[in-house]
């Protein structure tokens, strides 16, 4: 973009830690981040200190407690504010996983009976809810077709699904 005022500030090489970094979410409490590695099934989790600085690399293979808590191909990481959890979705099982900050994993959620049906969940954050600003939304995107194959394919969706706290 022409006469953009963003700038560089700092960086991180996941080299060593993860070569398939899919997506990252912040704590805005303390400042950490959050970033997950597809491929090695972790989470990186980082601090700015002068510079980002690895605080731990959590490897989901091992701190889940369950293989039902390894997610097949992690995609995208959501921090939620009411919980204190993290949250992973994962397209091949159409799921998302919920952990502690930790990395040990508590539940899972299936998003398999979406309609219409989610292809490729890529991406995942959570706000508000868009009919009720005081609950919680988790909020997917789904890349439908890859455009790899085809560079001028366009598609996509986005879902809104709630997210029902116990009292």
């Amino acid at each position: 973009y022409n006469g953009s005022n963003i700038v560089a500030v700092d960086s991180f090489s996941t080299s060593g830690y993860t070569t398939d970094p899919e997506d990252i979410t912040c704590d805005p409490a303390t400042g950490r981040l959050y970033v997950i590695g597809g491929s090695q099934k972790n989470i990186l989790v980082l601090r700015y200190q002068g510079g980002f600085v690895l605080e731990q690399n959590i490897d989901l293979n091992v701190t889940a407690g369950s293989a039902t808590g390894i997610p097949s191909d992690p995609e995208g990481i959501a921090f939620d504010p009411g919980s204190g959890h993290l949250f992973v979705i994962s397209s091949p099982e159409k799921t998302i996983y919920e952990y502690t900050l930790a990395g040990l994993y508590l539940k899972k959620f299936s998003i398999s009976s979406f309609s219409p049906t989610t292809r490729a969940a890529q991406g995942i954050t959570v706000g508000p809810s868009s009919n009720n600003p005081q609950g919680t939304s988790f909020y997917i995107s789904d890349a439908l077709i890859d455009n790899d194959s085809d560079p001028n394919e366009r598609d996509g969706r986005i879902y809104e699904a709630r997210i029902n706290r116990a009292p």
